[in-house]
Parts: C-alpha cells; structure tokens; sequence
C-alpha cells in the first residue's frame, strides 16, 4: 500500500499543470547545495488553495503557475521511496521580480564514516571523573585517558587536519582543565589514518574577554568557531568570557538571550570584548492562533515592532505516517497564512492532525544586519529548518519568539 500510495503523488504532482500562465521558478535544495529532486513544488493561495503542483528535476528546480499574491511551498524530502519518516514544507511568497527563489531544506541524512582514529594522551588531572573530546562535529567522553576516539568524516572541515578540545570534569561535571590543539591526520605503518593529541599540561585559564551589558540582564554565551565547526565556552560568569589557549579560532558567535528574545553577533577571530544593550532586541510580539477548517490555518496581531525583514511560522506535529514540520517564511506585515490544501491522495502521507491543540510551535520575527527587505532575503535563499536566513560574515541577526499558546 504505502508503494502504491506514494506512486500516485508523484503522479499526481507531474500531471496538475493547468493552462498556460506566469510561472515561478523554485530550486529546492537539501541543506547548502545538495539538489533535492522529486521534490514536490507546490502553488497556492494564503487561504491554502492549490494553484499548481510540478516535480522538481535532477536539480531541484521546477516552474509552477502562479497569480498574483501566490505562495509556493517546497515540500523535503522527495516523496520517493523508502518512505520518509520526517517531512519538512516551506511555504514563500512569490518573488516580485521572476527571479528563481531558492529554497533549503533540511539536508540529507549522513552516514558517520569513521575517517581516522584520534589518540589522546595527558597527564593525570586530580580529581576528574570523566573526560570530553569535543572534534566540533561531536563530543565524546571516557573514564580515563589516554584512549582512543573515532574521528567522523564532518569532523575534518575543510582540509585533514583536525580541531581538538579534551576536559577534564569532577564527578559534579564542574571543569578542572583542558587542553586544544590542531592536529594532522596521517598514517599508521599499516597504512590507516591516524592523529594524535598528546597534552603535555592541563590548562586552568585562558584568554578572558570583558562582558558588558547596558540597559539589559541577557544571558550571554561565546561560541568559537574553527574551521566552519563549532565549539562552546563554559558559562559567561562574572563580565568575562573564556576563549580556550590552543584553539585555532577562525570566527565567533556571540549569542544574548532574553525571554523570548535573541540576538547573534558573528565576527571574524577572537571577540576582544563583548558588549550587549537595548538595540540587540527588538521587542516583544504576539502568539499566532491556530484553526482547522479545510486546511490549517494560522493568524496573529500585526507585528509592530521595528526592524524584523521575515516572519517564520514554525510548527510541528506528528502526521499519520511521518513526523511533520510547516515553516511559513512571510513577509513583516503579513497576519495569516494556511497550509497547503494537498489532494486526498497526498493527505495520506501529508496528513494534519485532529485538534490544533496538537501542533507544537512558534512565530518569529527575524532581522538580519546583512539585509535590508524581505526580497533580499529571497535572493539570499530561504534556509528553513535553520535560522531562515544565511549568517552574516559580520553583523548580527535578532530574533523575537512567540510560542503558540502564550
């Protein structure tokens, strides 16, 4: 049955083209650059209407009719089989000038291949209960140390060397000391690929960078990114963030949290001080309200608030065959959108659930220094599932949350 069911929606989807007309051109891509085909691409109205359905090619594009006020939505993974467990829909509004919108989805699942075995080594650190080896892309622990650690293909970046950070905890998880360094992966005499990290001391301190706050009681914390791979900070305490000695930093990320508001200031290096205030939030907006008529449909106060350049209405819920997920990326001043209203045959993997109360979610405003409209973020592309628009190399992107129901 499920063979069957998925085989009449891409049917369906390749055969609802009506009269000719205006078309808008959508690539659909699976995280930053994989192509999702067979996609579906979808036309509709804000009440949920279906104007068109296409199938999107071995590149993910597909050119869908449209008129004017029209939405598309892009739906990923491909309906293909083996059934998809989790699907995530992008509604958007048509571009204003014909140009392609580029949508990215979720990317595609990976499978941890093991690359190279990472040996570490330290003197002994008194007191600690357990160890972390953080390579960015993951963190592993162990009771003792040396020992040895499976380094995963996304742990690598962009070349063969690899970033480390090994600490040490007491049985409470409170940090005694660390050690980072980056470190070439080689070979062994057998020819497999091996690095080794062999810490000669323990490390207490590190580079301390000043935190000030005017006008605001945030939450702040420091991220430290090392060739494209993340890396946290212990607490901000005190006015002071730590920046761990031995770590190549290429950029930062320095997040401020406030209730229901946040901001993210991105930079090249090593912060040398770290200032937060008023201007980082943007104020506070209105939870949407949830209804099911003949599709899902969502509405809220008009946001009043200076700066957002989007709307993201995110809600999830568990359909009747796949974990679902809806982003609606809209522009400031739009105050209601619907899902899509799929044919019947569609529904069936596609599917809402009986009660509203179900659906888990919020709305979020979004403002991004490196845009300045709801068009720039459509030629940037639409990164659902995300942060919905692209991080900037320098600036800072601010965002106010309302959760369903509050």
């Amino acid at each position: 049955m499920r063979i069957v069911v998925l085989a009449q929606i891409v049917a369906l989807a390749a055969c609802t083209r009506s009269a000719s007309g205006p078309v808008q051109g959508v690539t659909a891509l699976a995280g930053p650059i994989i192509a999702e085909a067979g996609a579906t691409i979808i036309s509709q109205r804000a009440d949920g209407t279906i104007i068109d359905t296409e199938t999107a090619d071995a590149t993910g594009h597909a050119d869908v009719q449209i008129e004017p006020g029209a939405y598309v939505t892009a739906v990923f993974p491909a309906l293909i089989e083996p059934q998809p467990t989790d699907i995530s829909l992008v509604t958007v509004p048509i571009t204003a000038d014909d140009s392609e919108l580029v949508i990215h989805g979720p990317p595609h699942a990976s499978v941890p291949l093991v690359v190279a075995a990472l040996t570490v080594s330290a003197p002994q650190l008194p007191g600690a209960a357990s160890y972390r080896v953080d390579l960015g892309c993951n963190a592993q622990t162990a009771a003792s140390l040396p020992g040895v650690f499976n380094v995963l293909a996304q742990c690598e970046g962009t070349d063969i060397n690899i970033d480390v950070l090994v600490r040490g905890f007491d049985g409470s998880d409170n940090l005694l000391g660390y050690g980072a360094a980056r470190e070439p992966i080689g070979m062994d005499q057998a020819g497999d690929p091996i690095a080794d990290f062999s810490l000669a001391s323990w490390a207490t301190t590190g580079t301390m960078v000043p935190v000030t706050q005017t006008g605001t009681t945030a939450t702040v914390a420091l991220t430290l990114i090392s060739d494209t791979l993340s890396f946290p900070t212990p607490d901000v305490a005190g006015g002071q963030a730590l920046v761990w000695n031995g770590l190549v930093v290429d950029s930062s990320i320095v997040g401020a949290t406030m209730g229901d508001q946040a901001a993210s200031q991105y930079a090249p290096g090593t912060p040398s001080a770290i200032a937060v205030g008023t201007s980082d939030f943007m104020g506070e907006i209105s939870a949407p309200t949830l209804a099911l008529e003949a599709t899902l449909e969502a509405s809220w106060p008009a946001v009043t608030i200076a700066g957002p350049d989007a709307l993201d209405l995110h809600a999830s819920w568990s359909g009747t065959m796949a974990n679902l997920t809806w982003d609606a990326v809209v522009t400031p001043d739009t105050t209601q959108i619907a899902f899509p209203q799929v044919d019947p045959t569609t529904a069936q993997v596609i599917s809402l659930p009986d009660d509203p109360t179900m659906i888990d979610g919020e709305l979020t405003a979004i403002d991004s220094s490196d845009l300045a409209s709801f068009s720039d973020l459509q030629a940037a592309g639409i990164f659902a599932n995300a942060q919905i628009v692209p991080a900037p190399a320098t600036g800072e992107i601010r965002t106010s949350n309302a959760v369903f129901g509050q």
